[in-house]
């Protein structure tokens, strides 16, 4: 609970006051437990049963339908926290399957018919196999995410949390499975999308326990468009150029140094994103409820913030310092040897996953503040650096190290960027006192 205080006076209450917050932050994390225990466990049976090129290939079908579901659901679902009436919520939940499925409809043969061209540009011919079910897969994941955060608004942490052990549970199932039948990169894809299609119901039938969900008219769809489409297509702009600084670093990897390097890389990524999976997510929503619900009281949102900043760093500092003294050898270790170039790899880029641990759970103040010129601009920045690192190790030769060396150090500064930002947009969410249990 955060105490009731006059004006400069607030501070976040310790012990049994604070948590009601972290039970809801446990809560939470009980789906990214689930994903982080399954990803601990199962990756070391993957790097076995599938070679460095085939994860590669996964990774860059994930990351390709992280950007399309940016255009299919125009990020509407980012806004499902904000109104103060459910009935105005599922109109932007009902809104975001509305806009998945028109938009899945036209892209559906676009990738079917230019397959062969996609694969082209990332020098992979397997992936033509299964890169039409892109818009498939990111309808999915937009109408998944809307489902859980009306659950979240409805302070159902539990029944979310639940969904995600589902998920991750059936997933680690199918891969297993797909890796024993030699599958290859398409067993991984279809694992993806049948363990997030289970996910789906199981959110969907446990949203209809908690909440009586009624028809929405079209006026109430055209109601949520019209409030927040326009802050929704900065979203998407800023959310692109997001994307993009993350695929054009892939595309190039795997152009210039090959599969396997990309392999190790996504390798990397997806280890190295446990720790903000586990928690860092977690907290990341939980705070977004909050600040935004105590906006909707008119209170202010300081202490909580720097409260949540301090437990971030606590725990990330001792987290990836680890994993930046030990990756070298835990690498080869616990994946193989075949996998040992992956341990340089997350040594190197162990401070950008810290700064990004620290960071992103708080980076929606910006959108709270409705900051639409900053989100360009950082967003923007950010593609600016993923090129121009990209552009000196094209020009000058770089070994693939010194390019991951650069990357790291590029994405740690832009992060913190954006944390000293997310500090400053406090200003614009004040007002006199707090009271939230």
């Amino acid at each position: 609970m955060i105490a009731s205080a006059p004006i400069g006076g607030n501070r976040i209450s310790q012990g049994r006051s604070s948590l009601p917050y972290w039970i809801d932050i446990g809560w939470t994390s009980v789906g990214a437990a689930s994903a982080a225990i399954t990803s601990i466990g199962l990756m070391p049976v993957m790097t076995r049963l599938f070679q460095p090129a085939e994860v590669a290939l996964h990774y860059l079908f994930l990351q390709l339908a992280s950007a399309l579901v940016v255009l299919q659901t125009a990020r509407i679902e980012h806004f499902i926290l904000v109104p103060k009436a459910d009935k105005e919520a599922m109109a932007l939940v009902n809104l975001c399957s509305m806009l998945g499925l028109t938009v899945g409809f036209v892209a559906l043969p676009v990738f079917w018919l230019g397959s062969t061209q996609i694969t082209q540009w990332f020098d992979m011919p397997e992936f033509g196999r299964f890169v039409w079910l892109l818009p498939l897969y990111s309808l999915m994941l937009g109408t998944t995410f809307a489902l859980e955060s009306m659950l979240q608004r409805k302070g159902a942490y539990s029944r979310a949390g639940l969904g995600e052990v589902a998920h991750r549970s059936s997933y680690a199932v199918i891969v297993i499975s797909g890796g024993v039948l030699a599958a290859g990169a398409p067993g991984l894809v279809m694992a993806s999308m049948a363990s997030l299609l289970i996910k789906s119901i199981y959110l969907s039938v446990n949203l209809r326990r908690v909440i009586s969900i009624a028809g929405n008219s079209l006026q109430d769809l055209r109601r949520g468009l019209y409030s927040y489409g326009g802050r929704a297509l900065n979203l998407v702009a800023a959310h692109l150029m997001q994307l993009v600084s993350v695929l054009v670093p892939l595309l190039f990897i795997a152009q210039h140094y090959g599969a396997d390097q990309l392999g190790y890389f996504s390798l990397v990524s997806a280890t190295m994103s446990v720790p903000t999976g586990l928690l860092g997510v977690s907290v990341g929503k939980v705070y977004y409820q909050r600040v935004a619900a105590m906006i909707a009281r008119g209170e202010v949102v300081d202490d909580l913030w720097a409260y949540t900043l301090k437990r971030l760093v606590i725990i990330a500092l001792p987290v990836f310092g680890l994993l930046a003294i030990f990756s070298g050898w835990l690498y080869p270790f616990v994946f193989g040897a075949p996998w040992a170039p992956a341990g340089e790899v997350a040594m190197l880029m162990s401070p950008a996953f810290f700064a990004g641990f620290i960071s992103v759970p708080l980076d929606r103040n910006a959108v709270l503040a409705n900051k639409k010129i900053y989100l360009l601009c950082w967003n923007g920045g950010r593609l600016v650096g993923a090129v121009a690192v990209i552009g000196l190790a094209r020009y000058n030769d770089w070994p693939f190290t010194l390019y991951i060396l650069s990357v790291s150090a590029t994405s740690t500064v832009i992060y913190l960027i954006d944390l000293t930002a997310s500090k400053r947009f406090l200003r614009y969410l004040k007002t006199n006192q707090i009271s939230v249990t």
